[in-house]
């Protein structure tokens, strides 16, 4: 019997990929095939460190941030820096989730699975990134910026762990094992979780919520983080050295907590204000969130999108809705992933016309002729007339 412990949300889900009735070239713009990062690679460019696809199956998640670079008017060149080692290997919280599909495991082992899932998450990240800013330095890269859509937070690992525990309660789910696995090692009562009594079931889905969260927060406090971290900071702040700036998204985790909450009959998990960063986002680089446009009774308004992170690290905000043009089988998308491009990509034009120019005058520059300020925000907010028009004019 399936329990119902509702529905999660899933952000950067895909649709499955259609054949298009007609072929339309123009808006597959920006998507096509990017050339790799050459040694010494000219001022001025944009390097998108994310994963690629060249086919009409779906644009890839780099495609779709290089479409928005674009859209916003970049006119530089955009290389791609596959994410990760050259080789790759199969990630280690894959192995973390495997472990607990295996079979009965002990309590104990399993919760140190679930931390290891989230330690492996984050070390892995930031290896992985650091290794590419690196290759970047080492190629020469000078005057330009380096834009990386990727994150992982406290929240976001505990519910990809809660939407596996929710589809092994499924008949003939591969995640059956996991499921069973979890609700025994943080005292689950199956009976309560799936109680048609809100009364009785959504309390229970409350404390297997935070026992997730709990365990995740402690994989992301690891020393073997905390070393990857250290070692990430250093890159960063080695490629920032060569007049290069690096720009972060903030992630789209802010909202999931309410799916949890609604999910749990109104019983809310209690946050900490370390739930919703992403540990790529250091104090050296630019992290940055999406706004989004919302119909109002005097018209059109810029808000703060709902669903990216309120982290202190951000530092800017940007347009995080790319519609009509970027993937052949989607009429739009939205995430942070696609306002930090646009950011990146006005950053690297003004690299390239100011060479030279230190990571603190380039913002302030930036913020005073590219931003407007947007209420309640916290942070200024790229203005897309602003930036496409100095892109097109190339000078203020």
């Amino acid at each position: 019997m399936a329990i119902n412990i509702g529905n999660f949300p899933v952000f950067g889900g895909s649709i499955p990929p259609q054949p298009p009735p007609l072929f339309d070239r123009a808006r597959r713009d920006g998507c096509d095939r990017l050339p790799g990062v050459p040694d010494k690679p000219p001022a001025g460019s944009l390097v998108m460190v994310d994963s690629f696809q060249d086919s009409w199956e779906g644009a890839g998640h780099g495609n779709v941030g290089t479409y928005a670079a674009k859209q916003h008017g970049f006119r530089g060149q955009v290389y791609a820096e596959n994410i990760g080692p050259d080789v790759q290997k199969y990630p280690r919280s894959f192995m973390a989730q495997d472990y607990l599909n295996l079979g009965p495991q002990d309590p104990a082992d399993t919760r140190q699975a679930v931390r290891d899932i989230a330690r492996f998450r984050a070390a892995d990240l930031l290896s992985d990134v650091g290794g590419d800013l690196d290759k970047l330095r080492q190629k020469g890269l000078h005057d330009s910026a380096v834009n990386v859509s990727y994150g992982v937070t406290p929240v976001r690992v505990a519910n990809d762990v809660m939407q596996s525990v929710y589809s092994g309660t499924f008949p003939n789910s591969p995640n059956q094992n996991m499921t069973q696995n979890v609700l025994k090692a943080y005292q689950i009562d199956p009976a309560r979780l799936g109680s048609q009594d809100p009364k009785v079931s959504g309390p229970e889905l409350k404390r297997l919520q935070e026992s997730i969260l709990q365990d995740t927060r402690a994989g992301l406090a690891h020393p073997e983080v905390k070393q990857a971290q250290a070692t990430y900071d250093k890159a960063v702040a080695d490629l920032q050295a060569q007049h290069n700036s690096v720009v972060v998204s903030a992630g789209n985790d802010q909202e999931t907590p309410k799916f949890w909450g609604k999910n749990a009959q109104g019983n809310k998990v209690k946050l900490e204000a370390g739930d919703f960063h992403n540990p790529l986002a250091n104090s050296d680089v630019t992290t940055v969130g999406a706004t989004r446009w919302v119909r109002e009774v005097e018209g059109l308004k810029e808000r703060v999108a709902e669903y990216s992170n309120q982290d202190p690290a951000v530092d800017v905000y940007a347009s995080g809705a790319v519609g009509n043009g970027q993937d052949v089988n989607r009429m739009k998308v939205d995430g942070t992933s696609y306002a930090s491009p646009r950011w990146a990509g006005a950053t690297a034009t003004v690299r390239g016309n100011h060479p030279g120019i230190s990571e603190s005058q380039l913002r302030t520059l930036m913020n005073n002729r590219l931003t407007h300020e947007l209420p309640g925000a916290g942070a200024p907010v790229l203005d897309f007339q602003a930036a496409e028009e100095y892109m097109r004019k190339g000078t203020f």
